[in-house]
């Protein structure tokens, strides 16, 4: 009888802690607001669960583990944990050849997620007495800003492709919001025009000596400073020398 029992869980063996209060200071809340993928939420809560469950800041998570608890292939969780960093959710710390160590970001205002931020749209209610207009905060685009997203949304489409020959992954980047998201804060700063013809040219670029390495959105913004103070020094380069274009 006694192994027919149903193991139900209790906090006398064990729980864990996950800082919460206000709305705006809440990891979980913001977790749950981050619209992450099926896999990311599996890799960022198993990271929990190896770290905050066991009272430890960080926790060496080998990727044949993350296969096991998730029951996903190597490539689906090596591009989930990618896609967390990137995104500022997870941090990673590597050891080359020795270990890789995994800890949740709390700070999750430097998240680099997409927010929308909340239009302000004018609602009438009608009360016993009088008829009151209020604003409220409702989050519906208006004509002009599905306009501006629809525009910028085919611009980004129009780009990530150019980053083929630099990224055999390409594809993977078409799915990820902070590598979009990178490439529309170029595009709005930059210009569609400028930005593709940079991308165009990352194959040639990257291929000289002591070049950025930069095969995604997210290391091009990133790594642009970088890039310009290479391209002058080639520049000089090319007019001391006459033999080299930049």
């Amino acid at each position: 009888m006694e192994s027919n029992k149903i193991n139900r869980p209790q906090l006398e063996n064990g729980f864990i802690q996950i800082a919460t209060g206000k709305e705006e200071n809440d990891v979980l809340m913001a977790l749950i607001k981050a619209s992450l993928t099926t896999t990311e939420y599996q890799v960022i809560f198993l990271v929990i669960r190896k770290t905050w469950g066991f009272k430890k800041k960080e926790d060496w998570i080998s990727l044949t583990q993350f296969e096991q608890y998730l029951g996903k292939n190597r490539g689906t969780v090596c591009s989930a944990i990618k896609s967390l960093v990137l995104k500022n959710i997870l941090v990673r710390k590597s050891i080359p050849g020795v270990s890789t160590t995994y800890q949740p970001n709390k700070e999750f205002n430097k998240w680099n997620i997409l927010v929308r931020k909340p239009a302000l749209v004018r609602n009438t209610k009608r009360t016993s007495t009088k008829n009151r207009t209020q604003l409220v905060s409702q989050t519906i685009p208006t004509k002009q800003t599905l306009t501006k997203e629809t525009s910028t949304k085919e611009k980004i489409n129009s780009m990530i492709p150019f980053f083929k020959d630099v990224n055999p992954s390409y594809e993977r980047l078409f799915a990820i919001p902070a590598q979009r998201a990178a490439l529309s804060r170029l595009v709005d700063k930059y210009g569609p025009k400028w930005v593709a013809g940079i991308i165009k040219r990352l194959p040639e670029i990257t291929s000289r000596p002591y070049a950025p390495r930069i095969t995604t959105p997210y290391e091009l913004e990133m790594k642009l400073g970088q890039l310009k103070v290479f391209l002058q020094q080639e520049k000089q380069k090319a007019t001391k020398v006459g033999s080299v274009k930049v």
